[in-house]
């Protein structure tokens, strides 16, 4: 399943759920974003999405859900908004 077209749109889109993370969560993500810069970009995002996955925990609905289901669904909702308000093209 492909999220993300590219490194800067995952990048973008997964700072956005920053907030509904642990603050431990939120490091491990800060962490992951740091350590992306050192690999290409397939595995960059393969890296940060799946460090995302994992604080997934800390959000009620997705564990409800499923992972699988809440990323199709939020990710998806999330580029629509971001790319309406001119954040992502």
């Amino acid at each position: 399943m492909k999220l993300f077209s590219n490194l800067e749109e995952c990048k973008a889109i997964i700072k956005t759920f920053l907030e509904d993370l642990s603050v431990e969560n939120r490091e491990r993500m800060k962490t992951a974003f740091t350590l992306s810069d050192t690999f290409v970009e397939r595995e960059a995002i393969w890296l940060i999405t799946n460090t995302f996955r994992d604080c997934l925990w800390d959000i009620d609905e997705a564990v409800r859900i499923g992972f699988t289901s809440w990323l199709k669904e939020n990710i998806s909702d999330r580029r629509n908004a971001m790319i309406y308000h001119g954040m992502i093209k």
